[in-house]
C-alpha cells in the first residue's frame, strides 16, 4: 500500500487502527509506514519522542524484530490524535 500525495490509506481514524494491526501483525513495514503522516511524532514506550518517517522506521523496524503478537484495541478516539494502547502476549 502506497501514500497517495500526503494522504494516508485510511477515512476514518478507527480504519488506521484496523489497518494499523493488520500491518503490524503482517510485519509489513512500508505498510505500516503509509500510515503516518510525513511529520508524524511518534512516542515509544520504551524511549523518546521520534519525529519523521525515517525515526518511525528505526523504531518500527526494531518492534518488527521482536515478532511480538500484540492485542491492538482503540482506548480513545481524539480528534486530531489517536491513541493505540497495546498488550504484549507472551509466547
Amino acid at each position: 500500500m502506497m501514500r497517495e500525495g500526503n494522504r494516508i490509506p485510511a477515512n476514518t481514524p478507527e480504519e488506521v487502527h484496523q489497518l494499523f494491526a493488520k500491518h503490524f501483525s503482517a510485519g509489513d513495514l512500508e505498510a505500516l509506514l503509509a500510515l503516518y503522516e510525513f511529520g508524524t511524532t511518534l512516542v515509544p514506550q520504551s524511549g523518546p519522542p521520534v519525529i519523521g518517517l525515517a525515526a518511525i522506521r528505526e523504531v518500527m523496524n526494531g518492534f518488527l524484530a521482536l515478532k511480538p503478537q500484540f492485542d491492538l484495541r482503540l482506548k480513545k478516539l481524539f480528534k486530531r490524535t489517536i491513541f493505540l494502547c497495546y498488550s504484549r502476549r507472551g509466547r
